[in-house]
């Protein structure tokens, strides 16, 4: 009897879903590759297949990859604990394990069921192409480890979180089903949103559900900054407004996103983000278009615009409008370079690093080597943005040319495919909610939750926004068999993908402990008195020690570990100080250990210097740190100016830099020291570095200061005479200054004695700030 085409065409697709999701096994000894949903099996081959009976590991396994993917979505907005960077470091700490565990029990669930079945699609090629992109980037920054690792204020572009991104976004695409994994994924995801806008709400209003000094400020949420808040409990707002449309506002289901939508509309208007409300109006327009789509005729019905054009309506509003004031609720000002100076950096950073760009998060490196000499009349000439006005310019300076294009690669194919296959609410509301975020990244640097968000959401859009088998996705499917050198091949693959993913669990568990020792280390030293502060030295020494053993990749622990030395040595040189007169030598122990400290010392500076080599603020620490040491140790002098030599190098607009690095000049020069021979190179030197200090700014002080001796030095006696007396007018209760000009009114040189180089400025501190752009 003849199978009508019907009842063949169903049968041919459940047996080819049936393969690719497990359920049936292939036939023995037959390697099945490239299967398509929609080919030509026989269903007598559907009837004689024996169905697949998952061992005891495999289930194990399966839902142990499906809880780490699950559990990523709900807590990476909510995690966090007391660290250097309290929000960053914890969430991508948190979701390099997941991403490790994940990876490992998907390999292993594969080697338990005996085959692999690999879900195709063709955004996997992009995806690649960004993680390829990713790991050159680091591999050619010349601060490798805080490219690949990332540093306090910046960790959501870091290579490993770019790789955690991925792979969860890659496993996810892999083991979720399209009906009850999918929706346990979304509904994850929405629950962590509405935890975010409740707490928050409640922190804004003073009412702490958590107890700790750090939850009494009431600008405080798990997210990050207020903007960043903003801009994530609104992502989701377009899902819900479509699932509203769809469900009846009284049932529970519409109470429910009711509730959600109104608390996310709470903590926006408060916030009063104007970037948040573009990425909403650009994700509502999102769906009006969507609206549109459908069979030619079909009537497209009014539920369809209201939801989205309300939003529009809300969006202009709000934009529009001030946002109401909660009384004592003050947020701080967000600052972050303007679109025209970002982009001037990113050109010049282009000129030098085309290809794969300054490295990934280095972006205040590139900051501080080409931002504009007018800085210097402002209050921000010290400042270091750790970002540009938006991630997408951010990502362009750190990645080059190469990672700017295999993100456009990926972005264009998600909005292709995503037009091409959401043909339901839920791909719709994901499209929706993907376009919010990618606006937001044109107008305004990311969060750790929101990039995440960015990657994974374009998995669950393949999975739910259209039947599977359409636009680009095939299955692919081998048995493993004895004897054959494929089985062999993959075999060895899935070996070094399982031996990676427990080696970064192992070591992202180690950094998780290190920072906790870490920061319990030094927030002992903080909070130690007066009088208890020598004998916790050594606990704290220890502390850091333990951070840098499990974690040595760090250079922000070695540059503690030089001030807490540093501290230490003062200890020692304080106890000698205290004995009488007579005794004030050093006994042989205590010199040992001033020797021994000032070793360690200079080792945990080059370790610094040599992890991160592009940072200016270690390259002044370094300076700095060799300049105390010249009295102890022959030839720091010489570091000290090598090292402010490659600081001015990596900031070469900062007068700071310039004036410090010419009082060492000076002194090299022997110029105040009336017994030594003048050393004339160096005094040269001096000349010019001071001089050009006060061409970057007028105002600078210090430089002024220093050039004046020069040129009472060099016999200019009127140009020393009106550079003092510009200091006088600024500075009118300094008494030295007063000094100097009477007795360069009076012939006599500036200095009777030779000068005592003044106590340096404190040395310009890197913010990592995140800015408003305006609105």
């Amino acid at each position: 009897m003849e199978i009508p085409p019907n009842i063949l065409k169903e049968l041919e697709e459940k047996k080819a879903q049936a393969v690719l999701s497990g359920a049936v096994a292939a036939p023995e000894k037959q390697e099945i590759g490239l299967i398509s949903p929609i080919g030509p099996i026989s269903p007598i081959g559907l009837i004689e297949a024996e169905p697949h009976k998952p061992s005891g590991g495999e289930i194990f396994f399966g839902y142990l990859t499906k809880a780490s993917v699950f559990l990523a979505v709900l807590l990476t907005p909510l995690f966090f604990f007391t660290a250097s960077d309290t929000f960053g470091l914890p969430k991508q700490l948190l979701l390099s394990v997941l991403a490790a565990a994940a990876a490992a029990s998907w390999v292993a669930q594969t080697i338990a069921a005996g085959k692999i079945v690999w879900r195709q699609n063709i955004l996997m090629w992009p995806i690649a192409l960004v993680a390829v992109a990713g790991l050159l980037s680091s591999v050619f920054s010349s601060s490798f480890w805080v490219s690949f690792l990332g540093d306090s204020g910046r960790y959501s572009s870091a290579g490993v979180s770019i790789l955690s991104y991925l792979i969860l976004a890659v496993i996810g695409f892999q083991i979720l089903k399209k009906n009850k994994d999918i929706s346990i994924a979304v509904g994850l995801w929405l629950g962590s949103v509405f935890l975010v806008s409740v707490f928050s709400l409640l922190q804004f209003f003073g009412i702490h559900i958590l107890s700790g000094e750090i939850f009494k400020n009431r600008i405080f949420n798990p997210v990050g900054s207020q903007l960043a808040l903003a801009l994530f409990v609104l992502s989701s707002a377009p899902f819900i407004l479509v699932h509203l449309s769809k469900v009846k506002p009284w049932n529970l289901k519409g109470m429910a996103l009711i509730l959600m939508l109104a608390a996310q509309l709470a903590v926006a208007v408060i916030v009063d983000f104007g970037t948040a409300w573009i990425a909403l109006a650009a994700s509502a327009v999102v769906l009006i278009l969507m609206g549109f789509k459908g069979k030619e005729g079909e009537e497209m019905g009014s539920v369809k615009l209201m939801g989205p054009i309300g939003l529009i309506i809300i969006a202009a509003l709000f934009y529009f409008m001030a946002a109401p004031q909660i009384k004592g609720l003050v947020f701080p000002a967000e600052i972050n370079p303007s679109y025209r100076a970002s982009l001037q950096i990113m050109t010049q950073a282009l000129k030098e690093k085309p290809v794969f760009g300054f490295g990934l998060e280095t972006y205040p490196y590139a900051y501080s080597k080409f931002k504009s000499p007018a800085l210097n009349q402002t209050n921000y000439w010290g400042v270091n943005f750790n970002d540009s006005v938006s991630e997408v310019v951010t990502w362009a300076t750190t990645t080059g040319i190469f990672g700017t294009l295999a993100w456009l690669i990926f972005a264009f194919m998600v909005l292709i495919i995503g037009v091409g296959i959401a043909s339901n609410a839920t791909g719709q509301g994901l499209l929706a909610s993907w376009v919010f975020i990618l606006v937001s990244k044109f107008l305004y640097p990311t969060s750790l939750p929101l990039e995440f968000l960015f990657w994974f959401i374009p998995a669950l859009l393949v999975l739910k926004g259209g039947e599977w088998g359409g636009r680009g996705e095939t299955g692919w499917s081998y048995r493993f068999q004895t004897g054959s050198v494929k089985t062999l091949a993959i075999f060895f693959v899935l070996l070094v993908v399982m031996l990676g993913s427990l080696g970064g669990l192992y070591f992202s568990v180690k950094r998780w402990g290190a920072e906790k020792t870490f920061v319990r280390s030094v927030t002992a030293s903080n909070t130690a008195t007066a009088e208890d502060s020598v004998g916790k030295r050594d606990e704290v020494l220890n502390g850091i020690y333990e951070a840098i053993a499990a974690d040595p990749y760090e250079p922000r622990y070695f540059r503690v570990l030089a001030q807490a030395l540093f501290a230490k040595m003062g200890d020692v040189v304080a106890g000698i100080n205290s004995r009488p007169a007579n005794e004030r030598q050093a006994k042989p122990e205590e010199s040992a250990m001033l020797q021994n400290l000032t070793v360690r010392t200079i080792n945990a500076v080059q370790r610094a210097t040599a992890l991160d080599p592009r940072n200016v603020g270690v390259a002044v620490d370094a300076a700095e740190s060799y300049r105390e040491l010249a009295p102890m140790v022959q030839g720091s002098d010489d570091l000290a100016i090598q090292n402010y030599e490659r600081a001015a190098d990596l900031e070469p607009i900062n007068p700071f830099i310039k004036t410090q690095l010419g009082q060492l000049y000076l002194i090299k020069s022997n110029a105040f020291n009336y017994g030594l021979e003048l050393d004339e190179d160096y005094l040269a030197k001096a000349r010019g570095v001071l001089e050009k200090a006060l061409e970057l700014n007028p105002n600078y002080a210090n430089a002024r200061y220093f050039h004046a001796l020069i040129q009472d030095k060099d016999g200019d006696k009127d140009g020393a005479l009106r550079n003092f007396l510009i200091l006088r007018q600024t500075n009118p209760d300094n008494k030295l200054i007063a000094a100097i000009v009477t007795n360069l009114q009076n012939g006599f040189p500036a200095l009777g004695l030779p000068p005592q180089p003044a106590t340096p400025p404190q040395s310009p501190k890197s913010a990592g700030t995140k800015g408003i752009p305006k609105k």
